[in-house]
C-alpha cells in the first residue's frame, strides 16, 4: 500500500499509515519534503518513508510551479514498484497516480483533508477557483472510493460521480491513559491557540478581546504566513506568550491544562466554513472547552454535543464576553469539557474512524482480488 501525500508534516497521514500498518497491510509513504528537514521523526517501524527532496515554500505560489517535477516524482516512483492501492491525499497528487495506472495496475483511494479550489488564497479569482473546483470533482470519477473528513464537505461533491464513499473524521487517538499531565489548578485563567500565525484565524480579535483583561493568559503556539506581524504584536500585550512551534506531545499538554482552546476559522474562505481540525477533538479529547465561530460546521458539532460556545467570527465584544463567562463559571467549563469528553468516546475517536479505514481497506483489497480472478 502506498500514500502519498504532498507535504512532509502530515498527521493525518501519519495516524492512517499506522492504522493500516494494524490491519496487516505493509505501507509506504511517499512525502514532499518541502524545506530539507530531517523526515526521520516521522519515519517509524509500522511503514516506509520515500521523500522527494524540493525546497518550497508551503502556501506560496511558486509551488505551482513545481507541479511538474512532483508529479514526475509521483509517477517515476509507481512505475519502479509495484502496490496494490494507492492511497492519494490532495488533488495536487492525483493525476500521475491516474495517469500511472495505465500501465500499473492497483486501486485508488481518494481521500479529500480539503477541496483544492475552496482552500486557494482569498484573493484568488473566483474563475480560477472554479476551474480547480471543477477539475478536482472530475478527478473523482477514477478512484475506487473517496474519503472526505466530515459529513458536510458532501456539498462540495454535488455532480461527481463516485463509486465509493467513506467519511473518517479528523479525530485523535486517546492519548491521555498514556501521558502523565499536570492538574489543570492554575494561578490564572489560561486561553491556548496552537496553529497556524494567520490573521484568517480570528487571532486579531481574540487580541483585541484580551487587551484590558490582564487576568486571562493566552498562550500562542504555531508558525504562519502572518507571523512576523503578528509575533511582535505579541510582543505588546503582557498577557501574551508566544513560544513558537511545539512538538505534538507540548500542545497535548496545553490543551489539556488550559481553561479554553481558541479554534477560529475566517468564514470568508469557503474551505474556512468547512474547517474540521485536530484542536477540535483534541479538545474533548482533554475535556476542555472549545470557543469557535458559528459561521463553521464546527460549531455545528460543538452546539450538538455542548461542549464549548460559539460566537460570530467578527464579533469581537461577543467573543469578550464569552471568554469572561468562562473565567466567571469554572462549573460551566468543567460541563462543557466533560460534554466533550464524553462526544470523543462514543463517536469521535480515532479508534473508531481507524476500523472504518481498515474496512474500506478490506473491501477494496477483496473486490480487486475477485475482479483480477475473474479475468
Amino acid at each position: 500500500m502506498l500514500l502519498i501525500r504532498s507535504n512532509h508534516f502530515s498527521p493525518r497521514v501519519i495516524k492512517e499509515a499506522k492504522s493500516i500498518s494494524k490491519g496487516g497491510y505493509n505501507v509506504d509513504l511517499f512525502l514532499w519534503n518541502r524545506n530539507g528537514e530531517d523526515l526521520s521523526k516521522y519515519h517509524g517501524n509500522e511503514y516506509t518513508v520515500y521523500e522527494y527532496m524540493h525546497p518550497v515554500p508551503l502556501g506560496s505560489f511558486k509551488y505551482f510551479f513545481h507541479w511538474i517535477f512532483w508529479w514526475h516524482s509521483i509517477s517515476k516512483h509507481l512505475l519502479k514498484n509495484n502496490y496494490d492501492l494507492v492511497h492519494v491525499c490532495g488533488a495536487d497528487s492525483f493525476p500521475p497516480v491516474i495517469l500511472a495506472r495505465a500501465l500499473k495496475k492497483y486501486v485508488i483511494i481518494y481521500d479529500i483533508f480539503d477541496f483544492f479550489g475552496p482552500s486557494m488564497p482569498e484573493n484568488t479569482p473566483n474563475p480560477i477557483r472554479s476551474f480547480f473546483t471543477n477539475v478536482e470533482k472530475y478527478l473523482t470519477q477514477f478512484a475506487d472510493a473517496v474519503i472526505i473528513v466530515d459529513d458536510a464537505r458532501l456539498s462540495q461533491l454535488g455532480g461527481s460521480k463516485i463509486s465509493r464513499m467513506e467519511v473518517i473524521f479528523n479525530c485523535v487517538s486517546d492519548e491521555l491513559k498514556d501521558i502523565s499531565f499536570s492538574n489543570k489548578v492554575k494561578s490564572s485563567f489560561t486561553i491556548f491557540y496552537g496553529g497556524m500565525l494567520s490573521k484568517t484565524r480570528g487571532i486579531l480579535q481574540l487580541l483585541d478581546a484580551l487587551k484590558d483583561e490582564s487576568c486571562i493568559e493566552l498562550i500562542i503556539a504555531g508558525t504562519g504566513e502572518d507571523e512576523n506581524e503578528l509575533i511582535d504584536l505579541f510582543k505588546v500585550y503582557k498577557n501574551v506568550t508566544y513560544i513558537g512551534q511545539v512538538d505534538h506531545l507540548k500542545a497535548l499538554k496545553l490543551t489539556y491544562t488550559s481553561d479554553v482552546i481558541f479554534g477560529f476559522y475566517d468564514p470568508i474562505i469557503p474551505n474556512n466554513r468547512l474547517a474540521s481540525p485536530n484542536k477540535l477533538f483534541e479538545a474533548m479529547m482533554c475535556a476542555t472547552p472549545i470557543i469557535v465561530n458559528k459561521e463553521t460546521t464546527m460549531a455545528d458539532i460543538v452546539e450538538e454535543e455542548n461542549c464549548g460556545l460559539i460566537v460570530p467570527y467578527s464579533d469581537t465584544g461577543a467573543l469578550k464576553a464569552a471568554l469572561m463567562r468562562l473565567k466567571a463559571d469554572p462549573i460551566l467549563c468543567s460541563n462543557l469539557g466533560k460534554n466533550g469528553r464524553l462526544a470523543f468516546e462514543k463517536k469521535y475517536n480515532w479508534y473508531l474512524m481507524e476500523k472504518r479505514l481498515i474496512n474500506l481497506y478490506e473491501e477494496l483489497v477483496s473486490k480487486s482480488k475477485n475482479i483480477e480472478g475473474a479475468s
